[in-house]
């Protein structure tokens, strides 16, 4: 299956060091599901012209190929999809083999998936009304961004609105944004600290998992030294959660920025 993956440089010989959030979230998923993945890297003028063009439907990041060679896009829509297309294995979001056997499992399912919901329209948005996620890193992202129509792009008005670039570039100065993005990890530390040795989904790691891990793994490869203050530094629950992750699928490893 190929997953179409943003990347902010193609040009970057750092471009494997993935910092979008929603991509992370869909490679762990094909990779809970024991699927093959083969990225291809697009940058954000690829998404809206070149591929939006060539299936008739704007595309946005992630994405994955199916095998009609339509494009499904959207990191929670995939995971359903995921879901559906293949029922015999781990489901993202009750750990379980099959997810209806019966009705405790179907039960299961159900508030697994409004848990997932729920962590990925909060802390996994980058809505500027609650979140703070993408902001925090912003500044670092900006000089990852090539220079050209691919920079133009990305700072018009076109992708984020009237005066967007303005704001984004203005919010770091005006808000206490570390501060806040603190208080957003604290919650997840004593869900660790209330189940020693597991994942934020259970026992088995889920797609709760996957939309955290997104956010921080994209702190983590635009800014180490910040990303370690806000999560690890915090509780050394955290760094045991990322641990047991990467030890789960290793592979990824060679996508995250090493601490200095």
């Amino acid at each position: 299956m190929k997953l179409i993956e943003l990347v902010f440089d193609p040009t970057a010989t750092d471009r494997h060091y993935y910092g979008g959030p929603n991509g992370w979230k869909t490679r762990l998923s094909l990779l809970h599901m024991g699927i093959d993945v083969e990225t291809e890297e697009a940058s954000v003028c690829d998404l809206r012209y070149k591929l939006s063009e060539i299936h008739g439907k704007r595309i946005t990041s992630p994405a994955i190929e199916l095998e009609d060679g339509s494009l499904l896009c959207g990191s929670f829509d995939i995971a359903e999809y995921l879901e559906d297309k293949f029922p015999d294995r781990l489901s993202l979001f009750t750990g379980s083999l099959s997810k209806s056997v019966d009705a405790v499992k179907a039960k299961h399912f159900k508030v697994g998936k409004t848990y997932a919901r729920l962590i990925d329209a909060g802390l996994g948005a980058s809505d500027p009304q609650w979140a703070i996620w993408f902001d925090l890193v912003f500044p670092d992202i900006d000089k990852r961004v090539a220079q050209g129509e691919i920079r133009e792009y990305f700072i018009s008005d076109a992708r984020l609105g009237p005066g967007g670039y303005e704001k984004m570039c203005k919010r770091g100065a005006q808000e206490d944004l570390v501060a806040r993005a603190k208080l957003n990890v604290l919650p997840l530390i004593q869900v660790l600290k209330q189940n020693q040795g597991q994942f934020l989904q259970g026992e088995e790691p889920g797609f709760v998992d996957y939309v955290v891990f997104g956010r921080y793994a994209m702190c983590r490869n635009n800014n180490p030294k910040l990303a370690k203050e806000v999560w690890e530094d915090q509780g050394e629950e955290i760094q045991g959660w990322v641990e047991r992750i990467v030890q789960r699928y290793p592979s990824i490893q060679k996508n995250l920025r090493a601490y200095e």
